[in-house]
C-alpha cells in the first residue's frame, strides 16, 4: 500500500505542476488523512525542489517529533 500511495501522490503532484496549480489545497486535504497518505503526499511535494524548504518548514512545525527523520530525508533529497 505505501508504494501505491506514493505513486498516487506523485501523479497528483505532477498533475498540479502540469496545470500550474498550487499544491496547498491538495496537500492540506491529504495531511488531514494522516498516516500513509499524509506522509506520501508530503514526500511527493518535498521532491519538488522549489517547494522543498517551505513544505519542510510547515511539516516540521506540525510534527516537531519527526524533525530528525525529516532532516535525514532532506539530506537524501539534496
Amino acid at each position: 500500500m505505501p508504494v501505491t500511495a506514493l505513486a498516487s501522490a506523485r501523479r497528483a503532484v505532477a498533475m498540479h505542476q502540469a496545470r500550474g496549480l498550487a499544491f496547498d489545497g491538495w496537500l492540506a486535504g491529504e495531511s488531514g488523512l494522516r498516516r500513509v497518505r499524509e506522509n506520501t503526499a508530503v514526500l511527493a511535494v518535498l521532491e519538488v525542489p522549489e517547494r522543498r524548504a517551505e513544505t519542510a518548514q510547515i511539516y516540521r512545525r506540525q510534527h516537531p517529533g519527526r524533525s530528525d527523520a525529516l532532516n535525514d530525508l532532506l539530506a537524501v533529497l539534496g
